[in-house]
């Protein structure tokens, strides 16, 4: 659970302070949420296919190097999240 907070997380504030950095003197909420939004998602898709298909080491890009992983509640073996 540790590891999914920290990659949901960083990409909203990786998200968050490029929107800022950018607008920060103008006075349109609704566009800097937006923003926000797509530019968070833009960086997590690019850092997930990255990770994905270049190298895993592109996880640090989400905070953690590696992605998460769960255990199946129906055995003891774990699932990778991809």
């Amino acid at each position: 659970m540790h590891n999914s907070v920290i990659r949901v997380f960083v990409p909203l504030i990786v998200g968050f302070l490029t929107t800022f950095s950018i607008f920060h003197d103008v006075d349109k909420d609704a566009l800097r949420e937006l923003l926000v939004v797509l530019v968070t998602g833009a960086y997590y898709l690019i850092a997930r296919l990255l990770e994905h298909y270049v190298s895993g080491s592109f996880g640090w890009l989400l905070g953690k190097p590696t992605p998460p992983v769960y255990l199946d509640k129906n055995s003891t073996s774990e699932i990778e999240d991809k």
